[in-house]
């Protein structure tokens, strides 16, 4: 098998010193390898996380760059590395101690990691090892790694049961090294479990979270690239739209390119992070730029969005390091993404793809922005989904949304954090979201939301969440969902809906129905990650929020328990908000305690009947105190700008039915229970003209 042709070592070449982007892509990786070979060892200094974390992108790094220019220090650090790792005893291919361990031992994780680390050492650098190295070499790689990876692939294919990322990493693990054995039968085996892997995504993206798509894509696509190595017309029975039709997801996912922490630092990609995805994401290049490459003929527009995404989300280089890319940590570039570059489609930018400012997913995300070029305003939410094929790193957070404008996140996302603390577990809570926890009349403990975990496609089941109207018209957009079936028999409606008119204008109405009395705890979760949160609680149903250069204008316009106006409480309390997962505790990118601040609504009256209503006004921070919100009349409420020339009106009707009016425009739209947003176009006086 060819690992790597020669004229693809000669593209490189050719490259090389001519400052294009090909050319800056090796030299970064060049400059990351002497620094991640500064010693003889795998791990080094300042490095936060252990070797399995680490070691196929690291050895993967050096074998291509040795492949290239034969620089002889890399070879024999390579050597070295690789010597090391073939020599561990076996149970050490099979990750750290939560791991487990079990005779005959199956695959985990790390065991892809580690075997794709000794197998594309040896694949792409033969010549460094002896006969005899060889001989273990693949030894090792038939009982450490492909045999593990195959007993835990026919494991969860046989017991039917919650297929996940899992699978794919575990695929490339068995596949890959039985490519590199030789063992064409093991290959056409893996063949078969990539057609599993295939019906695991939905038709625009992927049950787990945005990140774990990647995670599983990734391996998905390096198997894929093996496999055309190996055997170009074997390659054809694994196709790769399954994950490449996600590329819009992506795309619409990202809300914007700032640094971290200081305005010195480099910037970083911040993407909607619902459920256990990270805050700092952008897919891993090797799959935009396989993406962009091979699925040209197909869909050139797919191909042009990813390699659009890549030129948006890697545009800087330079200090690129890999330490957390492979496991999905902070996601970066391997030596693939080179191979790629030269053949890649021309960028296709948002705009010229067509991709409409809102935009709704069988995973359950809505997503609305005013714009493609500017900082205006980016919003997420999850409002219901279809059935999902694959179901896991979920959080308890329907009906929870991300908000963000002028590039900075107001209503946020927990994320996630290493997954053995206790912090997690709080970061996954219904309360921890922007969404309800109700108070059950004579219960101790409130109704929170049930988890999806579970579902698959071995045994799909209908959508617990209505996602029942996304409709825009004029820039406007309406987005309503119901939950009740999430907290179970007595809650028998949980309604939300959005009203967007961005960048500026939004409201929240929440309609809740009971058998029982309950109160509704509505939660709202602000970004104070760096403690800059400045938050003016102007009364008990007003608060200003002021991040960076942005403000925000939050205000509880009304709440009724039955049929009559009732008051709520306020409840402050603190949350976490993490920045990318980390596999240790106490490690950057964990949210303190305090990094998100809780603001929680309660209503005073137990009721079998609740209607909160929201209003929201973002701008600059200069010119927030220009904006006015306030009860026009009874159940309209009036979102008005500086100059009155601008914002909303919209009126609540008691069957959920709405009313809007653009205040800028004139123009009148209609909203019937169940029904899309109609313009108004009959002359009668409107109520809200």
């Amino acid at each position: 098998m060819v690992w790597l042709a020669q004229e693809e070592i000669q593209t490189i070449r050719d490259h090389i010193a001519t400052g294009d982007k090909l050319d800056q892509l090796w030299q970064c990786l060049v400059q990351r390898v002497e620094k991640q070979t500064g010693t003889l060892k795998l791990v080094q200094p300042g490095d936060t996380i252990e070797w399995w974390h680490l070691a196929w992108e690291r050895i993967s790094d050096a074998a291509f760059v040795y492949a290239i220019n034969r620089d002889e220090r890399v070879g024999e650090w390579l050597k070295h590395n690789v010597h090391e790792i073939i020599n561990r005893p076996g149970t050490d291919w099979h990750g750290p101690s939560f791991r487990g361990r079990a005779v005959p031992q199956y695959g985990v994780l790390e065991t892809t990691h580690v075997g794709m680390a000794v197998a594309e050492a040896y694949g792409l650098c033969p010549e460094l090892f002896s006969e005899s190295e060889r001989a273990l070499i693949f030894e090792k790689i038939k009982d450490e790694c492909q045999a593990p990876c195959k007993l835990s692939l026919d494991n969860m294919s046989s017991k039917r049961g919650n297929l996940s990322n899992w699978f794919m990493v575990l695929l490339n693990g068995f596949g890959t090294s039985s490519i590199l054995l030789d063992d064409r039968e093991a290959v056409l085996e893996a063949i078969a479990h990539y057609q599993t892997a295939f019906r695991m995504f939905n038709a625009d993206s992927y049950g787990e979270s945005l990140q774990y798509w990647n995670y599983a894509a990734h391996h998905l696509s390096n198997f894929q690239e093996m496999l055309t190595r190996y055997d170009p017309e074997l390659a054809k029975q694994t196709d790769l739209m399954c994950y490449a039709r996600c590329i819009p997801w992506a795309v619409h996912s990202l809300m914007y390119m700032k640094p971290l922490g200081t305005s010195e630092e480099k910037i970083m990609p911040r993407s909607l992070n619902f459920g256990d995805s990270a805050a700092i994401f952008r897919p891993s290049a090797n799959l935009l730029l396989q993406v962009a490459k091979r699925a040209k003929e197909e869909s050139p527009q797919l191909a042009g969005l990813a390699r659009w995404l890549f030129e948006e989300t890697y545009s800087v280089l330079e200090l690129e390091r890999n330490e957390l890319a492979t496991f999905g940590f902070i996601n970066s570039f391997q030596f693939m993404s080179l191979l790629h570059y030269a053949e890649a489609a021309a960028p296709l930018s948002p705009e010229a793809a067509g991709l409409p400012l809102s935009q709704e997913f069988e995973a359950g995300n809505v997503i609305i922005r005013d714009g493609w070029q500017n900082n205006g305003t980016v919003m997420g939410m999850q409002a219901g989904y279809d059935v999902l094929n694959v179901t896991s790193h979920n959080h308890m957070d329907q009906g929870s949304f991300i908000l963000a404008h002028h590039n900075e996140r107001f209503f946020i996302d927990p994320g996630h954090a290493c997954y053995r603390l206790e912090t997690q577990a709080k970061s996954i809570a219904t309360f921890s979201h922007n969404t309800w926890t109700f108070q059950v009349e004579g219960q101790k403990d409130p109704l929170v939301q049930q988890t999806i975990e579970g579902v698959n496609f071995w045994n799909p089941q209908e959508s617990l969440v209505k996602r029942e109207v996304v409709s825009s018209k004029d820039g406007i957009t309406v987005v309503r969902s119901d939950l009740e079936a999430l907290y179970g028999p007595s809650i028998l409606k949980a309604e939300r809906t959005w009203v967007t008119s961005f960048p500026n204008v939004m409201m929240i109405i929440d309609r809740i129905t009971t058998d029982v009395p309950v109160k509704t705890q509505t939660h709202f979760m602000l970004n104070n990650r760096d403690s800059k949160l400045q938050t003016n609680l102007y009364s008990d149903t007003k608060i200003v929020l002021r991040r960076g250069g942005a403000a925000t204008k939050f205000f509880l316009m009304d709440s009724f328990s039955g049929n009559v106006s009732s008051s709520c409480d306020r409840k402050l309390s603190w949350g976490f908000m993490h920045d990318y997962y980390h596999s240790l505790p106490n490690q950057d990118g964990q949210g303190k305690e305090g990094s998100a601040l809780r603001v929680t609504y309660e209503n005073n009256e137990y009721a079998k009947e609740h209607v909160m209503v929201y209003a929201f006004a973002m701008d600059a921070i200069d010119n927030i105190t220009g904006w006015h919100i306030f009860n026009y009349a009874p159940n309209v409420y009036l979102v008005e700008s500086p100059n009155r020339d601008g914002g909303l009106t919209v009126e609540v009707k008691s069957d959920g039915g709405l009313v809007i009016k653009d205040n800028g425009t004139g123009s009148v739209y209609r909203l019937e229970e169940g029904g899309e947003l109609l313009k108004e176009i009959s002359d009668e006086i409107n109520p809200l003209s």
